[in-house]
């Protein structure tokens, strides 16, 4: 459009406006009730997207958890898996939720809710008596001639005045408890020199017999099928055992000889 058509058109334009201004004429306005209409059918809209969209959420949310339910409570009906974590989770809004997965334990509030502590029974009992020098978790043992045996021994160990023929000392060894300078116990193997057949003579503190208990002076007595017999008793703060292949009057007058100085 050149200069002058556009003037022309503003300036014909200009006079119509002040005409109809002299005159009172408004220009033309669209009804507000229509304008309402297609604002309200806008937001309806809006609202119809909104539902579909809460609607596929909770479906997929439902989905998640069916599948979970089905993991967690395999052994039930899919349906009944998610039907279980619905109560417990829905059903009990605003209250905790305790979940026992595979278990059927049912807490009661009027008891403990811990195990109490193991019973304080005092010290460890003893370990297995196995006739021979203790077998403790920690010890020092060492090999001595008979002299020092007497020596380091923490009690007053018996002197030998009987011991059958043909046998002779082969081995003394002294057993020191943890924690003991003196030894708790004190093994001496003897060995018949034409046969071989050995003879133990052990001395122990009284606690780490079996019949620690039992009476001074009262004898326990046993032989097996091989011909080895034993003989135990206890002697004050001692316990005595005696083994070997001999014959039992052999044995009781070795045990008879036995002397504390």
């Amino acid at each position: 459009m050149s200069n002058d058509r556009f003037d022309e058109t503003f300036d014909r334009l200009w006079e119509r406006a002040l005409q109809d201004s002299e005159e009172g004429a408004l220009p033309p306005v669209p009804a507000p009730e229509i304008s309402w209409l297609r604002m309200r059918e806008k937001l309806e809209r809006e609202r119809r997207l909104r539902k579909w969209r809460r609607t596929f959420k909770w479906a997929a949310v439902t989905a998640a958890s069916l599948g979970l339910g089905a993991v967690l409570f395999h052994s039930l009906q899919t349906t009944e898996a998610f039907r279980s974590m619905y109560e417990m989770v829905y059903k009990k809004k605003g209250t905790s939720v305790s979940i026992h997965a595979g278990s059927t334990y049912q807490p009661d509030p009027s008891k403990a809710l811990t195990p109490p502590p193991p019973p304080d029974d005092g010290p460890p009992p003893p370990p297995e008596d196995n006739h021979d020098l203790p077998d403790e978790g920690a010890f020092r043992r060492v090999t001595v001639t008979l002299e020092q045996a007497y020596r380091e021994a923490q009690f007053s160990m018996p002197v030998l005045g009987y011991l059958p023929e043909g046998y002779e000392l082969k081995e003394a060894v002294v057993h020191y408890s943890m924690g003991e300078t003196k030894g708790s116990a004190v093994r001496l193997i003897y060995e018949d020199q034409g046969s071989g057949k050995q003879l133990k003579v052990l001395f122990r503190k009284r606690a780490f017999s079996s019949i620690g208990n039992m009476p001074d002076g009262q004898r326990a007595k046993s032989d097996n099928k091989s011909g080895i017999q034993t003989l135990e008793w206890n002697d004050n703060d001692i316990n005595i055992y005696l083994q070997g292949e001999i014959s039992g009057q052999d044995l009781e007058k070795l045990a008879s000889g036995l002397s504390r100085p």
